[in-house]
């Protein structure tokens, strides 16, 4: 496992990559030496070597010895080499991925023209074709854009082998993005042998099938990781790449062009575990999810915030917001960004809390609970027109742009959850009001077109197809 398989053909751009996948299976070989022995360790290696000779160069002797190796193996033989062929794929899986990120990094600092599939790229072909600016701000202003989150009960990817991929691909990659010096080399070594030694005693696949409960959460996991703070930034380098071209997307704030979907917790077709139950359940966990990033943000903003009143000007809302909050602490009174940012902390706690309580049944009392995203948002907005008005661009274009961007794609729900159901599950409920209040029968037996007419003249009246009022 201590050499690359690839059949790239060598060259200098991808010699990064080669470095790093024979450092991973260097790693991977010898953690099967110690733990499996070296008798284990050299039926892979003999594996390998014949499935290589084969692959590279169709060689028959090779097909047939690796296939009377395979044929010989035990059960247990068996699963060694099935995981460490898994466990060397997903290795060189990292590598790969970490190379397309530093070639791109290695474009741009060489100057050269946006790479295909950036949004550079997208935009300098719509400059080529003389569209105006406008009408790519407007384009934004009215498009959609809603990528959807599934779930399947028979999943079998395991969480805990998708942390110690991130944790590995963390390791690798400061070695490609710093110099290290001699003791940070060996501790990185020691680092990813450890990640890499812990990946090989991990059972690779679930033995029981996830829960729908479970499917949510894994859900989650990839907004705690990645969109909660990849969509707010997506947002703002769209922002600044219009702004160097003329445009003014910051004026578009009534549309969201890029949201997130879901079915997980939604999803009753075919699953009978999908109740109303866990629908709620999924609604809860998303706002408490996200209230929980909002809470860990306004925090740390408020920490950077430090700026004395003595030194900046602020605006008259400003100074009324930071009020507000009845902060008397004698060390803040100079810092008013601080202490509006405190306040907006503290409703956001506030909100929370009552939500905790409304959820387990109990009486919510006292102020201070944001109603609404948009109460939010108009506090945060506050803070960022001071900022802009009183000569600190720079800081309003930080953490607290991205926090309002974050409030402008999730609002306080996250994500959309899309309710599915078999379609024969709707046509027996339409059927049924059909029939019981409107007298109408045998709606499942229509022709589609009849069907439609019949729903688009039903649904043009203000009225309920069924009512404990009628009949």
């Amino acid at each position: 496992m201590n050499k690359y398989l690839s059949a790239i053909e060598p060259s200098k751009k991808d010699h990064p990559l080669r470095k790093d996948i024979r450092l991973l299976g260097k790693i991977l070989g010898q953690t099967i030496k110690s733990q499996e022995g070296k008798r284990t360790y050299d039926l892979v290696e003999r594996t390998r070597r014949y499935s290589v000779a084969f692959q590279r160069e169709g060689d028959d002797l090779s097909k047939k010895k690796l296939e009377s190796i395979l044929n010989g193996l035990n059960s247990y033989q068996t699963s060694v080499v099935i995981r460490a062929y898994c466990y060397f794929s997903l290795l060189v899986n990292i590598a790969e991925d970490l190379h397309h990120v530093r070639r791109r990094r290695a474009h741009e600092r060489a100057g050269s023209s946006p790479q295909a599939g950036s949004i550079e790229s997208a935009l300098y072909k719509l400059d080529s074709k003389n569209v105006d600016i406008s009408s790519v701000v407007n384009f934004f202003s009215s498009c959609t854009i809603s990528p959807v989150l599934t779930a399947h009960p028979t999943e079998v990817q395991r969480k805990s082998i998708l942390d110690l991929q991130k944790e590995i691909s963390d390791l690798l990659g400061r070695r490609g993005r710093e110099i290290l010096t001699p003791t940070e080399v060996s501790q990185n070594d020691e680092l990813l042998s450890r990640a890499i030694l812990t990946l090989w005693q991990t059972r690779i696949l679930r033995e029981l099938k996830l829960s729908v409960e479970d499917e949510i959460e894994n859900g989650l996991s990839f907004y705690r990781s990645t969109f909660l703070r990849e969509l707010p930034r997506l947002y703002g380098e769209i922002e600044d790449r219009l702004s160097v071209r003329g445009g003014d997307l910051k004026t578009q704030d009534s549309n969201v062009f890029f949201k997130m979907g879901s079915w997980i917790g939604g999803d009753r077709d075919g699953n009978p575990f999908v109740t109303s139950t866990v629908m709620e359940h999924a609604v809860e966990r998303h706002h408490l999810v996200l209230l929980e990033h909002y809470i860990d943000e306004t925090n740390n903003l408020a920490k950077e915030l430090s700026q004395s009143d003595w030194r900046v000007k602020v605006s008259d809302e400003l100074v009324a917001l930071a009020n507000h909050g009845g902060d008397d602490y004698g060390h803040r009174k100079d810092e008013p960004y601080r202490r509006a940012v405190l306040w907006i902390h503290a409703r956001l706690r506030k909100t929370l809390d009552a939500f905790l309580l409304h959820k387990n049944s109990k009486v919510v009392t006292g102020g201070g609970v944001y109603s609404s995203a948009s109460e939010f948002a108009r506090d945060l907005s506050v803070v960022h027109q001071s900022l802009l008005d009183n000569n600190c661009l720079l800081i309003a274009r930080g953490r607290l742009r991205t926090l309002i961007n974050a409030v402008r794609v999730f609002g306080f729900y996250l994500t959309s959850l899309d309710l599915r159901q078999h379609s024969a599950v709707h046509e027996s409920i339409v059927d049924e009001l059909f029939e019981r209040g409107l007298g109408k029968r045998g709606y499942r037996a229509l022709d589609e077109s009849v069907k439609r007419a019949w729903l688009l003249s039903e649904l043009s009246v203000a009225r309920p197809l069924r009512s404990k009022f009628i009949n």
